[in-house]
């Protein structure tokens, strides 16, 4: 699997260990790294999978290691807490200025 850095479009898919398809009560919580931040993304329930695409520029916003971990209080889900390591890129993003292709067109 390539790295995955700061602000990236990532799948996630985590092993819920049961069959979760179609579920509607299914989440992601995850501890952001720096703030320590706690927050839950809505999941799609995929067989044993939970699965979340996420935003780009918002959802992974610092870098270092994230807790996340699939679960439905509902349906007493709870799959394996995963380490998910993000790293900052070597140009970040910028949105202060526009891009250097475009200065002096």
């Amino acid at each position: 699997m390539a790295k995955i850095y700061q602000g990236n479009v990532v799948e996630i898919s985590l092993d819920c260990k049961e069959d979760v398809d179609s579920q509607s009560d299914l989440w992601i919580y995850y501890k952001k790294p720096e703030s320590e931040i706690e927050g839950l993304w809505k999941a799609d329930g995929v067989g044993n999978l939970a699965q979340y695409t996420t935003v780009k520029d918002v959802d992974l916003d610092e870098v270092g290691t994230w807790i996340i971990q699939p679960f439905s209080d509902t349906y007493d889900v709870h799959g394996d807490i995963v380490k998910l390591q993000v790293f900052e890129p070597i140009v970040p993003a910028r949105k202060d200025s526009a891009p250097a292709y475009l200065v002096g067109a």
